[in-house]
């Protein structure tokens, strides 16, 4: 590392320091009144007014989404652009049992921190608050609307962190598409209740069946059973987007089937945006790895738990890595208010500033090295051609 490069990690480190005890209060504001999918109007406007104080431009209301926004500082030359994800979604009756809270503050930290270097360096950073992470609410998958919309187009690297139970590691082994599909069995008027029940039975039945698969994966999440007609909310999940949409398509076919056999009606429609398989970016983990390692913490490269999460489709148009930072130095379970409540522990609060730093480093990184830009982008390329 240069003396340059290496004195201004040390600012940065300083930078994130400095802001302690706004991250970690910020942090734990937000597991205290936690927002779900398209519903988080407070953490938006904390987040984003955070920067706008801080010296950033600040958009809100990105690619048509009431809660997103984009931040935006500028160095001495537009490129590269290095975008940093910030989730602030929470799970319904849970509340930050995904620790999105620690997500949000640890790129608020990095951000306002690189604000005061980049006057020094060449390139953009971008912040993108991007909403509805979770797939619980109506259309869910905030970072896929983003896509959509362009968001991404102009983004030569995207980043984020994400809290983990135990371990600090840079990849899952492995990752999964998903799509929420809803099947609902609908009564005739002169029809008895129980042939609905009875296609309800039938078609857990096949699900159960289906999941002997292990490469595919559907997860009843609910069965809302009303006197009419009963609804049923479901994860479906494959290696790739064409394997999980040919699965729920069969899957609704059978439905249909078994409606029709049962004397029922049928009725399916999907509840959220389809979540992409990932692309691991090798170059990007290595560097983003190599702070950890710098700052102190343990890293391992991999772990064996599937990844199912919207920022898969940013990294299908731009190299993008999600890494994660232990909270704890125990197994949580996930989606737990156990998993919440220890978000807000001396533990987490350090893994906040353990997450805006090395963020801000492989920033810094990125902004300094054009090689490891090219190095970054030719591994896209030849995974996205392959």
């Amino acid at each position: 590392m240069d003396l340059l490069l290496k004195d201004l990690k040390r600012e940065i480190i300083d930078l994130v320091e400095h802001h302690r005890k706004e991250l970690i209060s910020m942090s734990d504001w937000l597991k205290a009144n936690p927002e779900i999918g398209h519903q988080e109007y407070l953490a938006s406007w904390l987040l984003s007014s955070f920067l706008e104080k801080d010296g950033m431009d600040v958009e809100r209301g990105v690619a048509g989404l009431e809660t997103a926004f984009r931040s935006v500082s500028r160095g001495r030359r537009d490129k590269p652009v290095v975008a940093l994800m910030a989730e602030y979604d929470a799970l319904p009756e849970i509340g930050h049992g995904c620790g999105h809270n620690i997500i949000a503050t640890s790129a608020i930290g990095a951000a306002v921190a690189l604000n005061k270097i980049m006057p020094r360096v060449d390139g953009t950073l971008v912040v993108l608050g991007c909403p509805a992470e979770e797939d619980y609410v109506e259309n869910a998958g905030g970072k896929i609307i983003m896509v959509e919309k362009g968001v991404f187009d102009e983004i030569d690297c995207a980043m984020m962190v994400h809290p983990s139970p135990d371990v600090s590691y840079m990849k899952r082994s492995s990752s999964m598409a998903r799509v929420g599909l809803r099947i609902s069995f609908v009564r005739y008027p002169l029809s008895q209740p129980r042939m609905v029940s009875d296609a309800v039975t039938a078609l857990s039945s096949h699900i159960e069946h289906l999941n002997k698969d292990m490469t595919l994966r559907i997860i009843i999440e609910k069965i809302t059973r009303l006197p009419d007609h009963v609804d049923i909310s479901m994860k479906v999940d494959a290696p790739d987007v064409p394997t999980v949409l040919e699965l729920s398509r069969n899957l609704t076919l059978e439905a249909n089937r078994i409606a029709t056999k049962s004397g029922v009606l049928m009725f399916q429609r999907y509840f959220t945006k389809t979540y992409s398989n990932m692309i691991w970016n090798s170059a990007l983990s290595d560097a983003f790895k190599a702070n950890l390692n710098e700052l102190g913490e343990h890293t391992i490269s991999d772990i064996d738990r599937p990844n199912v999460g919207d920022e898969s489709n940013v990294s299908l148009v731009v190299p993008t890595i999600c890494t994660w930072i232990r909270i704890s130095d125990r197994p949580l379970p996930n989606h737990s208010r156990e998993f919440a409540d220890s978000t807000v522990s001396d533990f987490a609060h350090e893994a906040i500033m353990l997450g805006a730093k090395a963020l801000a480093m492989t920033a810094l990184d990125i902004f300094t090295n054009a090689e490891l830009v090219k190095k970054a982008r030719h591994e896209f390329a030849q995974v996205v051609k392959s």
